[in-house]
């Protein structure tokens, strides 16, 4: 549910002072940082300091990994629904272990520290993975988002991060044979979809969910810790970057349509799925639709506006057709949409 947060607490220049006595700190990184508490869960561990018209503001700021702080043991895991209740308590033991008492007593309860970045996450099992990224891939970048990286679906905004990929993929590149078994089984088969909420995101979490509950603070993580928080954000990023639909080769999308769309009514809609497939990804295919020139699909110019194409997009949508198609040499025929598995395993 949640992989990794980022909170902040204010300092004053004493407790500035005692941190800075009291630990091991490295500069490289323009600010005094460290890593030395990883294996408590304590990702990172920061003095930010900001300047401000009436002087200097210093913060103690924590990236952690929640289910590493819970249970206590080196895992790629999110931490569970039913784990979110021990986060307090281990958090106050690891801040009692790390810091000396002077400055422990002094640090805010674990609910009162500051929401700077949140990671939600739904870990997804199955043989398909490739398949699935793949399939998200040709999604293409909606309008807004930019930098697609390579090997998973990665797409930003300023308020926020998307990412969608392969798990075990992810860490074969990165760690190589030194990859433990362990954590190669735990990985094995896992797509995770990822939702990196920064600032301004945490702004619009905040507007949606204060309409019914009032109390509801930018500022402080226990209000972003709520399963029901993390599945709506998770289902609005899917649903605006995948959407809904199950996968199908083009043969039997087609038949799909040919069964259950009025043609002559709707004569777009066949040959949009035809000239998504035939693209590089979905935008791609929007882009030839609504140039001037319009696209050519049997020796015919197509062609429309942005609405025509979002609207037959919603009517393979209603169908239950997601508008990218699954290319022959995979010998798949179909494949459902994840988004009923990310809800069963944000329920886990």
């Amino acid at each position: 549910m949640i992989h990794t947060m980022c909170i902040r607490a204010l300092i004053d220049r004493r407790l500035y002072g005692n941190i800075i006595r009291a630990m091991e700190f490295d500069a490289s990184m323009g600010y005094p940082s460290t890593t030395a508490y990883s294996q408590l869960g304590f990702r990172e561990i920061n003095i930010i300091s900001e300047a401000t018209g009436i002087g200097m503001r210093r913060f103690l700021e924590i990236v952690l990994n929640p289910c590493v702080l819970v249970t206590g043991r080196n895992t790629i895991r999110s931490i569970a629904r039913n784990d979110i209740d021990s986060i307090q308590t281990a958090f106050s033991d690891a801040i009692d272990i790390i810091f000396e008492e002077e400055v422990s007593e002094r640090l805010p309860p674990f609910n009162d520290w500051s929401c700077h970045r949140i990671d939600y996450c739904a870990d997804v099992f199955t043989p398909h993975v490739a398949h699935y990224v793949e399939l998200f891939r040709r999604t293409g970048t909606p309008r807004g988002y930019f930098d697609n990286r390579e090997g998973s679906y990665y797409i930003s905004t300023q308020s926020a991060t998307i990412n969608f990929y392969n798990k075990l993929n992810q860490l074969q590149n990165r760690y190589g044979h030194d990859l433990p078994g362990y954590i190669y089984e735990e990985a094995r088969n896992m797509l995770r979809v990822e939702i990196q909420c920064y600032q301004r995101e945490l702004y619009t979490i905040r507007d949606h969910h204060r309409a019914s509950h009032p109390e509801f603070n930018i500022t402080q993580i226990h209000h972003y810790l709520s399963p029901i928080v993390a599945e709506w954000t998770l289902l609005r990023f899917y649903d605006a970057a995948v959407g809904r639909g199950d996968y199908f080769t083009l043969e039997n999308g087609l038949e799909i349509i040919w069964r259950n769309s009025d043609i002559e009514r709707y004569p777009n809609i066949y040959d949009i799925y035809r000239l998504i497939a035939a693209s590089d990804d979905l935008q791609s295919a929007r882009l030839q639709f609504t140039c001037p020139e319009g696209a050519i699909i049997d020796d015919r110019v197509i062609g429309g506006s942005d609405r025509v194409f979002r609207n037959n997009l919603n009517r393979l949508r209603n169908m239950g057709i997601n508008p990218v198609s699954i290319r022959d040499d995979w010998n798949i025929d179909s494949l459902d949409n994840v988004r009923p598995l990310i809800i069963e395993a944000l329920a886990r």
